[in-house]
């Protein structure tokens, strides 16, 4: 499997976290260890340590952060192969999104930290909207989710 080098560029120095909006039905198996690899048809520029998990309706708040153990970059087929064991979608769900793409993207994830209570983005920061697919965060936006970690 290619793992493709990512290095930060100027503009997202010190960048290492990402908030990224998720399904609440694929949150919970991310929670529960069903689901080791997020999937995303893109990749950001910069080499990810941390997701910041945004659940998306009906429960709309920061529920998680997971740490990012590799970045993964392959055909749609090489990457379900080598993660397949930990997908926590079905084979079809999978190929599904991936139609018609010629690369696929994975997270692997390790370690998962659940924000108790869940948090809604506008308490946490107010410039803070849901991503369609991922934020990449600045240093001290990323700080303000961890305290919420170490406060849990």
């Amino acid at each position: 499997m290619y793992y493709r080098d990512y290095h930060n560029s100027n503009r997202f120095k010190g960048c290492d976290t990402l908030l990224i909006s998720i399904k609440p039905e694929l949150v919970e198996r991310i929670v529960l260890g069903e689901k080791k690899y997020e999937y995303r048809k893109s990749f950001p520029p910069i080499t990810v340590k941390r997701l910041v998990i945004y659940s998306t309706f009906p429960v709309q708040k920061v529920v998680a952060v997971a740490e990012v153990l590799a970045m993964r970059e392959n055909t749609p087929w090489a990457i379900w192969e080598g993660t397949k064991d930990g997908a926590g979608v079905s084979e079809q769900t999978y190929y599904e999104y991936f139609s018609g793409r010629p690369k696929a993207f994975a997270f692997k994830l390790g370690k998962i930290d659940v924000i108790t209570p869940p948090a809604s983005l506008f308490d946490v920061d107010e410039t803070l909207s849901p991503p369609q697919s991922y934020t990449i965060l600045k240093p001290e936006q990323a700080e303000l989710f961890m305290r919420l970690v170490r406060s849990a």
